[in-house]
């Protein structure tokens, strides 16, 4: 079942989805000392060991539960996260297409940086584009750079809205070379583009990780589920070139 965020009325997808598990992989790669990421995720459901206790255990379980339920909801969904995230033995296939993406989006090319405002462009499509600008330098300096545009803080500090997600991926993902090799330009350069830009805003620290990751996920989800799914079913486990089929 879809979560909604009270930042704004999008719908993003669960915790679970094959999307949201991509992202979660690929931001634990490349932010490894978040402390806000779960950090040890098992390779499969703990389920077999619950099982494994003696049944006076499940009067605690079921208080704990309830405990649960009664406590107030935060940004913290990680207590279902880790029995979701990597399971059903594809951990290493997982893996293998976060490597691929990684490696893809440390060495994508982009075009020289060109901020220059179009007169027919609205202030939130400017913003963006700021914004995809910075993110693109993937630098230590991002929140400093952020904090010195006080429109852009603003912006991103008042609320993040999908829509406004939308155009801040879409104007990273368009600002890579024309020049990059042809293998190069294909949904899974787009793909680890976009995982790229998610794990750099979960960085900045405005809104929950789990909010930014499920507007990735939802961006994910409307634009390559198709070649996610299809990629994540490859024999080998590596990231295979299908998406060559459809170019954007």
């Amino acid at each position: 079942m879809d979560q909604q965020h009270s930042n704004g009325d999008v719908r993003t997808p669960a915790a679970d989805s094959l999307e949201f598990k991509l992202l979660m992989a690929y931001t634990r790669k490349r932010r490894p000392t978040d402390t806000r990421l779960p950090q040890n995720i098992p390779s499969s459901p703990q389920l077999p060991e619950e099982h494994g206790k003696p049944k006076k255990n499940k009067r605690k379980k079921r208080l704990s539960s309830l405990l649960k339920c009664i406590k107030p909801q935060t940004d913290d969904v990680r207590v279902r996260e880790p029995a979701t995230i990597f399971s059903d033995g594809k951990v290493k296939k997982m893996e293998n297409m976060v490597s691929e993406l990684t490696e893809l989006s440390e060495s994508v090319h982009f075009t020289p940086c060109e901020i220059e405002p179009d007169g027919a462009e609205d202030e939130e499509s400017d913003v963006a584009r700021k914004l995809a600008e910075l993110l693109r330098e993937q630098g230590d300096e991002l929140n400093e750079k952020i904090k010195a545009d006080k429109v852009l803080l603003e912006a991103l500090q008042s609320s993040l809205t999908y829509g406004f997600f939308m155009k801040v991926m879409e104007a990273f993902c368009g600002s890579v070379s024309p020049d990059v090799p042809p293998e190069q330009k294909d949904k899974k350069v787009n793909v680890a583009l976009v995982c790229e830009a998610t794990s750099q805003l979960v960085g900045i620290h405005y809104h929950p990780v789990t909010y930014v990751m499920g507007l990735g996920a939802r961006y994910l989800q409307e634009t390559y589920s198709t070649w996610i799914s299809r990629n994540m079913d490859v024999g080998n486990g590596e990231v295979g070139d299908e998406s060559k089929e459809e170019v954007q």
